[in-house]
C-alpha cells in the first residue's frame, strides 16, 4: 500500500494536506525528502542515458560511418533506376570501367617511372580500401553495431602500416627535393 503510494507520488498524483494533516512535522520533511532523492536519480539514469547514446554516435562518426539517412543519394539512385527501366538512361558498366582505369593508372606509373614494388603496393592499398569502403561506408548497413573481427582488424592495421610507409617514403621524398633546392645559387 505505501510503495503503491509513493510510486503515486513520483507520478504527481498526491495530497500535501492529507500527509500535512497525518502527521504535520515528518510528514512534509519526507514529502520533500522523497521527492528530492527520486528525481535525483531519475535525473541521473536520463543523463546516462544521454551520455551512452552520445558516446556511441561520437564513436561511429570517429570510425567513419556514416549515417543511414542519407535522403540526396537515396532520392538519386531511385531516379537513376528509373530513367534505366524507362530505358532513357543507359546502364553502366563499373567493373570494366574499374579495370581499365586501374590499368591505365598502371601503366601511366611505369611510364612515369615508379618501380613494380610501388605499383603493387599501390595496388594492393587501393583494393584494401575500396574493401573497407565498402563495408564500412555502405548507407545499407541494417544494424548499429558490427564488431570487428580479427582479421579485419589485421587488414586495417597493415593498410595503417603501408600508409604509414608511404607517408615515410613521401617525406624522405620531399626531404631530399628541399635540400637540392635549397642547395640552389640565387
Amino acid at each position: 500500500m505505501y510503495i503503491f503510494a509513493q510510486f503515486r507520488i513520483v507520478l504527481g498524483d498526491f495530497n500535501f494536506a492529507a500527509i500535512q494533516q497525518d502527521n504535520p512535522v515528518l510528514g512534509p520533511i519526507y514529502f520533500i525528502t522523497f521527492i528530492f532523492f527520486v528525481f535525483f536519480v531519475l535525473l541521473n539514469i536520463f543523463l546516462a542515458i544521454i551520455n551512452y547514446t552520445y558516446s556511441e554516435v561520437k564513436a561511429d562518426y570517429s570510425i567513419g560511418r556514416r549515417p543511414d539517412f542519407e535522403l540526396g543519394k537515396m532520392i538519386k539512385k531511385s531516379y537513376d533506376n528509373a530513367l534505366k527501366k524507362l530505358k532513357l538512361k543507359k546502364p553502366q558498366e563499373d567493373e570494366d570501367n574499374e579495370s581499365v582505369k586501374s590499368r591505365d593508372l598502371a601503366e601511366r606509373a611505369r611510364r612515369e617511372g615508379f618501380d613494380e614494388n610501388e605499383i603493387q603496393s599501390a595496388e594492393q592499398m587501393k583494393k584494401w580500401k575500396e574493401r573497407l569502403e565498402k563495408k564500412y561506408y555502405s548507407t545499407e548497413i541494417q544494424d548499429d553495431y558490427q564488431p570487428v573481427t580479427q582479421q579485419e582488424f589485421r587488414d586495417l592495421f597493415l593498410y595503417a602500416v603501408e600508409l604509414e610507409k608511404e607517408l615515410h617514403y613521401i617525406s624522405l621524398k620531399l626531404n631530399r627535393v628541399m635540400r637540392e633546392v635549397s642547395a640552389l645559387p640565387y
